[in-house]
């Protein structure tokens, strides 16, 4: 689901089953964003400067946010559905977000947050959309960018890692779960890691079938991720 609120008194504008025109490859500004089988509607006549676009769980709890801006509820165009709901066409002011990112907020919307190894077989575009999801989420609810975790260690199977963007799905599952973040590039990692480490630190991080993943990844990233490692005295096993 998808729910449309003022960000300044959190009151909703439209609640719907689906949107269409928010996620697409195509940019258009502003966006034409059709919210599909409306449950609510309250636009009022006002114009709402700040607007924010949640996704929402089965559930109707909140797994996710974009900033909107721009709401003219005047140049909203409806449509009746037979089952009496309605779709809502509004334009906003914002950036929008790929594709292949809605087809990950659909899955965790009906099982949130997502499958263990949900990243494993897929290609660097559908992994950097399930990387953005993934941050996008953890900021949503709130999280701090920290290790959640209970052992103190992480254990990565390079078996399945063959890029960046793979390394750190697995990094940011290893340490916090499914759908679990820790990091979308080494600066991210190494904030994260510091942050852990006055609360619940990580003592050692292993990688298992180092040598398959070395044979993709740039030796450069292993450098910096090495020195991440031995500023922040965590044990190396494996690499």
């Amino acid at each position: 689901m998808f729910r449309l609120i003022d960000d300044e008194d959190e009151r909703t504008l439209v609640l719907s089953d689906d949107i269409s025109g928010f996620f697409c490859d195509e940019a258009d500004w502003p966006s034409v964003v059709t919210f599909r089988h409306a449950r609510e509607i309250d636009l009022g006549k006002d114009v709402r400067e700040f607007s924010v676009l949640e996704v929402l769980d089965r559930n109707g709890r909140r797994i996710g946010e974009y900033p909107t801006g721009r709401v003219v509820p005047k140049l909203a165009t409806f449509v009746l559905n037979p089952d009496s709901t309605s779709d809502v066409s509004l334009e906003i002011y914002t950036s929008q977000d790929s594709s292949l990112t809605q087809e990950f907020w659909a899955r965790w919307s009906l099982g949130f947050p997502g499958k263990l190894g949900e990243w494993i077989g897929l290609s660097d575009e559908e992994l950097t959309g399930l990387l953005n999801v993934v941050g996008n989420s953890w900021a949503a609810r709130g999280l701090e960018m920290r290790y959640y975790g209970s052992s103190g260690k992480i254990c990565l199977n390079g078996h399945y890692i063959e890029s960046e963007t793979a390394f750190y799905c697995a990094f940011g599952e290893s340490a916090n779960g499914p759908g679990g973040y820790f990091g979308w590039n080494i600066a991210a990692i190494r904030d994260c890691v510091r942050s852990s480490m006055n609360s619940n630190p990580l003592h050692s991080m292993e990688w298992l079938n180092f040598s398959h993943s070395v044979e993709y990844l740039d030796t450069e990233f292993i450098s910096r991720l090495r020195d991440v490692m031995v500023e922040c005295d965590i044990d190396r096993i494996g690499w």
